[in-house]
This record gives C-alpha cells, sequence and structure tokens, in this order.
C-alpha cells in the first residue's frame, strides 16, 4: 500500500510542468530525477530523492535517512512526503556534465544522476570591420561567454550573412577565448549602407543566437596615408600633404586623425580634409621631428588606419634668449685684474641653430664704450677674462655683457653683471669661509666693507665636476638668499656632495665683491681670542648657569631645614585623670612659632604619681630643645638648674637601665613639679593628619616624653599655637 503511494506520486510529478521526468535512475530502491532538460545558466530546478522499494532500501541503508550530495557536499532538503525529500535551486550555475547529485545513506551514494548546465550567449563586444581596399572581407570579433568552453569543450561558434552560415575560430589568451568570424570577398560588398549579422552558438544542449547591425562607416577601416610629403615650413610650423585614391567612398565622413611627435613638445594642430593637409605649429626651432599618424571616420567605434610615418624638421632662427646670470655670480682677482664670470646655460632645444655659443663682451660702464683688449676665453657656463686695462673713466667700474648666439645670429637681448670698483673689490666679500660639521652649517664672516649689504647668496657645485674657483658643464649653479645678519647657511648633508661659494649682496649703485669659493671643505676653527658661539649660544650658556645657582641654594635651604631641631611653644598639658597630653592653642606664642608647622613622634609614658600641673603663664621662648649630648647612668631627668633661656633639656642618649626617673622642676616651662614616671616602648601617633586650625585641644594617649621633629613648609599661619601631626 505504501510503496502504491509512492508510484502515484512520481506519476503526478512527472505529469506536472514544473517537474518534467527529464532524467530518472533508479537504483537499490530510491529513484533520483531532476525537474527540467537543457538547463542554463540562471535557470530554476528540483533534484528529488524518493524509496521505491522499501525492503531493498531497509537493507542497503541500515539508518533509513536519505539525504542529497552535490558534488560530495550534503545541500538543503525539504519532505513532500514520508518517502520523497527535494533540493531546490533558484538559479543555476554552469556545470561540466560531470557534474552531478547523489541520494545518499549516510554519505553513501545509493544513486546518482549528471547532467550539464549551459552558458547563455550574451555578446557585448561585437565588432564588424573591413578594409577600405578592391576585394576586401569582412571580420567579426566577439569573446566567448565565460565558461562555454568550461561547460562543453566542443562548444562551436557561426556568423550568418546574406543567409549564409560561415564558421568562426577560437583563440584563448590569458584565459579569455576571443572568437574570430570571416565573410569572404567573395560574398561581402563593402557598399551597403548597413549589415546584418547574426551569430550562433552550439554547446550540446541547443542552439542560441544574437543578432546584430553596424553601419557602413561603423565598420570601414581607411587605409593608411601614402604619399606624405612637405607642403612649407619655418622655425616653428610645418604643414604636410597626402594622397587618398579612394576619397570619393567616404566624402563627407572624413577624417579623424591620431598623431604621435617626437619628442613631445607642445604644439598644435590644424587640418583640411578637402585638400588632405595637416599643419602643425608652436614647434621648437632647428629641431628634428618623427610624425606616426593614422586616421579614421567620423565615428567612436571606427577603428584607426595603421600609422604613417613622417620625419621632418623646423627651421633655425637666433636663440630665444640669453644666459640667466646673478648680480654678484663672479669672481674677482683684483691683483691681477681678472675675472671668471658664470651664467646659467641654456637647454640644448634652445639652441635654435648650428654652432651654438655665447657671446661676452666687456663696456666701461661710465664711457659705455667696449673694452677692446681684454682677453676672454669662453666655456658652456663661464667666461675667464684676463688682462683689463684700468677704466677710461677712472672709476674702474665695468658691464659684462653676454648673449646667446648660433649660425642665425645673436639673441635680441642681453644680460648684464655691473663690476664695481674692480680694485677693492676684496673688501666686499665675505670672509673666514669654514664648515661646521657638527650643526651642518656652512658658515662666514662679514665684508669688511657693510655699508649697503642686504643679504647673501649661497651658490653650490657637484663636486665630481668642480674645480677650485668653477664649475664644469653641464652643472647649473644654485643660489639660495639669505638675510645680511645670518652670517650661516644649513646645508644638511648636502655638504658631502657639492662644493660651496658664498657672495654679498649690496643694495644702491653698490657692486658685491663676487663670489668667495670654500677651500677643501675647512672645518671652522677657533681662533686665539675668539669664542667659539654666537650670541644664541652664550646665551643658553648664561640660562644653564642661573639655573645651576639657584638649584644650589635649593638644595642648601632643604638642608638646612632637615637639622632644625624641636623647638616647643607653651601649650603642652598633662590630664591628671586620664594621663593624656593635651595640646591647645596658646594666644600668646610669639609670631616666629605662628609661621611654623611641625609634626612629632611621641615615646609614650605612664604616671605613677598624677601631679597637679599648673600654667603659671611664663612667658617663654616657646621651645625645648632636645641634647642628645649628656651621658646618664641609669637614670634620666630634666635638669632645671642650669641657666636656659626658655628650654628644658631632654636626654635620649643615655641607656636606661631602671623603669624610673624623677623630674625636678620645670620652671621654664611654666608647670609644677612632676613626680616618678614609668617608662613604657616607643608608641607612634596613627592619626597621620598635620593641621588642627580649629584652637581645638589635640588628645593623644600617654604623655610625650621623648620628642623628635621635623620642620615642615607653613601651612597656616592663623590662628595662633599649637600645631601638630597625630
Amino acid at each position: 500500500m505504501r510503496l502504491s503511494s509512492v508510484w502515484i506520486f512520481i506519476a503526478i510529478t512527472c505529469i506536472s510542468p514544473s517537474y518534467c521526468k527529464c532524467g530518472i535512475s533508479i537504483s537499490k530502491g530510491v529513484e533520483i530525477q531532476v525537474s527540467q532538460e537543457r538547463l542554463r545558466k540562471g535557470d530554476a530546478y528540483n533534484i528529488t530523492c524518493s524509496i521505491v522499494d522499501l525492503e531493498e532500501v531497509q537493507r542497503n541503508c541500515k539508518s533509513h535517512k536519505i539525504d542529497i550530495l552535490a558534488n560530495n557536499t550534503k545541500v538543503a532538503t525539504k519532505y513532500i512526503n514520508a518517502t520523497t525529500l527535494y533540493h531546490q535551486v533558484d538559479s543555476a550555475q554552469p556545470q561540466h556534465i560531470s557534474s552531478g547529485y547523489f541520494c545518499s545513506c549516510n554519505g553513501a551514494g545509493l544513486v546518482a544522476i549528471k547532467f550539464q548546465i549551459g552558458v547563455q550567449l550574451h555578446i557585448d563586444d561585437f565588432d564588424c570591420h573591413f578594409l577600405d581596399e578592391p576585394g576586401t572581407q569582412l571580420v567579426c570579433t566577439f569573446s566567448a561567454p565565460p565558461q562555454s568552453f568550461d561547460v562543453n569543450p566542443q562548444t562551436s561558434y557561426k556568423l550568418e550573412y546574406k543567409r549564409r552560415w560561415w564558421n568562426c575560430t577560437t583563440t584563448t589568451t590569458n584565459s579569455l577565448a576571443r572568437v574570430q568570424c570571416i565573410v569572404p570577398s567573395s560574398h561581402f560588398s563593402k557598399f551597403e549602407s548597413e549589415y546584418k549579422l547574426t551569430v550562433s552558438m552550439d554547446d550540446g544542449l541547443g542552439v542560441m543566437n544574437n543578432t546584430f547591425t553596424r553601419s557602413k562607416t561603423e565598420c570601414t577601416v581607411l587605409p593608411a596615408m601614402e604619399e606624405l610629403r612637405q607642403l612649407n615650413r619655418s622655425s616653428n610650423s610645418h604643414c604636410l600633404q597626402y594622397r587618398d585614391l579612394r576619397k570619393s567612398n567616404h566624402d563627407g565622413a572624413c577624417c579623424e586623425y591620431n598623431l604621435k611627435l617626437e619628442p613631445n613638445t607642445t604644439h598644435k594642430v590644424s587640418t583640411d580634409n578637402t585638400n588632405l593637409i595637416i599643419c602643425l605649429s608652436q614647434l621648437l626651432p632647428h629641431q628634428n621631428y618623427t610624425l606616426n599618424v593614422s586616421r579614421r571616420l567620423n565615428h567612436p567605434k571606427t577603428h584607426w588606419s595603421e600609422e604613417a610615418v613622417y620625419k621632418f624638421s623646423t627651421d633655425a632662427t637666433i636663440p630665444p634668449r640669453p644666459p640667466n646670470v646673478w648680480s654678484n655670480g663672479y669672481v674677482v682677482d683684483s691683483s691681477r685684474r681678472e675675472l671668471l664670470v658664470y651664467w646659467q646655460p641654456l637647454n640644448e632645444s634652445e639652441y635654435n641653430g648650428f654652432n651654438f655659443t655665447y657671446n661676452v663682451t666687456v663696456r666701461d660702464s661710465l664711457g659705455n664704450f667696449q673694452v677692446g683688449n681684454a682677453n676672454i676665453h669662453l666655456e658652456s657656463n663661464t667666461a675667464r677674462i684676463s688682462g683689463m686695462p684700468p677704466s677710461t673713466s677712472g672709476s674702474d667700474t665695468y658691464v659684462i655683457t653676454i648673449k646667446s648666439q648660433n649660425s642665425a645670429g645673436l639673441s635680441e637681448n642681453s644680460s648684464d653683471i655691473l663690476i664695481s670698483q674692480l680694485t677693492n673689490a676684496e673688501d666686499r666679500k665675505p670672509i673666514d669661509m669654514c664648515i661646521e660639521t657638527e650643526t651642518q652649517k656652512l658658515r662666514w664672516k662679514e665684508p669688511k666693507i657693510t655699508d649697503g649689504l642686504t643679504s647673501y647668496t649661497i651658490y653650490s657645485c657637484d663636486t665630481t665636476k668642480a674645480v677650485p674657483d668653477r664649475c664644469k658643464d653641464p652643472l647649473r649653479l644654485a643660489a639660495t638668499n639669505t638675510n645680511s645678519w645670518d652670517n650661516y647657511f644649513i646645508f644638511h648633508n648636502s655638504y658631502k656632495y657639492y662644493k660651496w661659494a658664498v657672495a654679498g649682496n649690496y643694495s644702491g649703485s653698490t657692486a658685491a665683491g663676487g663670489i668667495v669659493w670654500l677651500d677643501d671643505k675647512n672645518s671652522c676653527h677657533t681662533n686665539a681670542g675668539e669664542s667659539p658661539f654666537d650670541n644664541r649660544n652664550v646665551h643658553a650658556i648664561i640660562a644653564l648657569g642661573v639655573l645651576g645657582v639657584t638649584l644650589y641654594f635649593l638644595i642648601r635651604k632643604f638642608r638646612y631645614m632637615s637639622d632644625i631641631k624641636v623647638d616647643l611653644p607653651p601649650g603642652v598639658l598633662v590630664d591628671r585623670e586620664s594621663n593624656q597630653l593635651l595640646l591647645t592653642a596658646i594666644d600668646d606664642i610669639p609670631l616666629t612659632h605662628r609661621q611654623d608647622v611641625y609634626s612629632v613622634t611621641i615615646k609614650p609614658i605612664v604616671i605613677d604619681n598624677k601631679s597637679d600641673i599648673t600654667d603659671k603663664n611664663t612667658s617663654t621662648d616657646n621651645s625645648a630643645n632636645i641634647d642628645t649630648s649628656a651621658t646618664i647612668d641609669n637614670s634620666a631627668y630634666i635638669d632645671t638648674s642650669a641657666t636656659t633661656d626658655n628650654s628644658a633639656y631632654i636626654d635620649t642618649s643615655s641607656t636606661i637601665d631602671k623603669n624610673t626617673f624623677s623630674i625636678d622642676n620645670v620652671n621654664n616651662a611654666g608647670y609644677t613639679e612632676l613626680s616618678p614616671m614609668l617608662l613604657t616602648p616607643r608608641f607612634s601617633a596613627t592619626d597621620n593628619k598635620s593641621i588642627n586650625p580649629r584652637n581645638e585641644p589635640a588628645v593623644m594617649d600617654y604623655v610625650a616624653m621623648d620628642m623628635v621633629a621635623r620642620r615642615q613648609l607653613p601651612e597656616y599661619v592663623k590662628p595662633p599655637g599649637l600645631y601638630a601631626v597625630l
């Protein structure tokens, strides 16, 4: 009866549209089936396991528990009834035909079903093109759907054009499959306005198709430009023209250009598609260029043509500018009347012609005429001028004029350097240059002449390309201005790799004395009578000295305070009934005691004879001195016979063998005589509060005989009285 019900259920599911009987396998009393055929990515389906022979299942599955496994992994299931369970998949994923499902008992497979899940055909990069030449063919390419060849390596693609199918080929690069389909020239016409094309895929699960439409402009690829020739040129422009034999095929749709210029300098492009002319402007003079140019029809998806290569050059012209100079960028040798003038050379791209060099002339600054007999030796960034005669005007002041020059002529502008009073130029140079390696500073002293001195310029050049008085090509001099009152420059670690120089800058008509180079990286040394410290170092030392003196006096004060002896003011009373020490506030304590605060350690005793203690209001010095120098054999007493001003001495240094002692009189303390008292072990007060500011009596358990006090900072001055740490 139970098995009949199972068969009825199976019949119902097979008739149902959503559970087609598309794959059934029966083994060991269990049946497995998939609900749908020809599955593809994204489809929904069910896997069903049903018991068809209960006795067979009981023999093969002792636990009677059936599960569904996908690739040996248990999946979620639901029961339809007591003999059937199923697994539902909402979106299928591509899989090879070797993959499938199992009905299992405790992990052991009872029955299996295997089936393929294919991919969908969605092409989004379909591209077709043909070369605009006679007898051309149509080439179409696209990417194969991901995993299409993993699901079925025998997957094939075809292209349909004008009801004819053409087989496609596949190439794989970096795991990406690219499909190419070709329509031969014998069956292709390039003069149609548009092309309708269909791609089909067959992966064993059936055929899927995608259809596309492409325009002629989108598919046309222009041939490479031919017969490029110079039309005209200048020092900063060049125009070329080319030939197009099939221009009539695409009139009105041509053309965009893609130009690659080497060297890639700034330039501007203009075109004339009617006359097939390309012009480049804003080029550099006297420059050799290589142009790679391609073109395409005016459509964003059209392919570029193959590149055409064209080489050309621009005309020469005069240099665009003179070299840059510094107003103090020179070295003066007054005794030999020689100059070494520096400048920043032009870049090679600025030469603008053949035979590039620099033109240097020397003029008398006041007479404004050229000094003709000066000997000038040129290098790439310097000019050494020797044999300078005294100036005709008597000012001994010169102007050095520098221009750039090539085969086309001199630059229009010039750079001038004023050399003022050549004979005393040494007095306007920084002196005593040296390097402080510890502080990484370049130091110097101000020139002898400081009137008009505004700042300094620091120069450097590579040590591998430097000689004692100049830097060789192609190095440039670097300049950094600093204030006139800062006679140093922080160079960090760069001093190891550069040679250094300094020049002063002057305002008004006074010219600088020129550059002074540091010789051999001199380290700074202290001369006799010269302080090795600058003002800031002196200030720092003075501050440290003041701090040290302050600390010294603070330490002395602390030590002095730590040696203060006990100075107890009057106000200590003994309660005869409770044998307790009473500390009370007394209004007549001297002012000096009102500014002190004391803490005490108390050595207690027990009183045998409780004598009356009366306050005689004796004016005292409010102190008791502890004397540790006396030697007392087997007794301790307070000697009141000695002449002592307002003090009683308590000797704690002796060895006390007996338990009793007497106090004869305490006149100076203002109290009556005390009878013998019994010594008890030392006891320290436990309450460590330091102040009793309300003038209330402070009670301790025992009478104090032996007190050791330390002085503390005053926390209260008022009210008067004795304050103690309890």
